[in-house]
């Protein structure tokens, strides 16, 4: 199943042409940057606090020396995800979500690094990240 989920992702995620890949690469150029920063701000606001009940709350993190020097990293605090996936009792595939952040993150040149994902029983998923060099 994790096999099969994962190549289809893999296939779906995949730019499909130059410009796709070069956009892909582009937005973590753009987060240093003073529009970026105003980005981030607004989407720090829209997701620290969760609307619905079955979505996401996430916190923003700019403090470089926490990102690797990116200024930008996520919490995930609740998993809509997760949530999604309980409600349905499909839980157990949760995990295999988890991955595509690391392929998702290599098409726009990150490192992804996290010590945890609430899908494998941490507290929160934390994304931070690194630009490759």
């Amino acid at each position: 199943m994790r096999k099969i989920c994962l190549e289809i992702v893999t296939a779906y995620v995949q730019p499909k042409n130059g410009a796709q890949a070069f956009v892909k690469r582009l937005v973590p150029k753009l987060i240093s940057t003073w529009p970026g920063q105003i980005l981030i701000r607004s989407f720090h606001k829209k997701t620290s606090a969760n609307p619905h009940p079955e979505g996401f709350i996430a916190h923003i993190i700019t403090d470089r020396e926490e990102t690797f020097g990116l200024g930008y990293g996520v919490d995930i605090l609740e998993c809509g995800i997760c949530k999604l996936f309980r409600k349905h009792n499909y839980y157990k595939y949760a995990t295999i979500l988890c991955e595509v952040d690391q392929i998702t993150s290599e098409l726009a040149g990150l490192t992804l690094i996290r010590t945890g994902t609430i899908a494998n029983g941490a507290a929160k998923c934390d994304f931070r990240f690194k630009v490759e060099s």
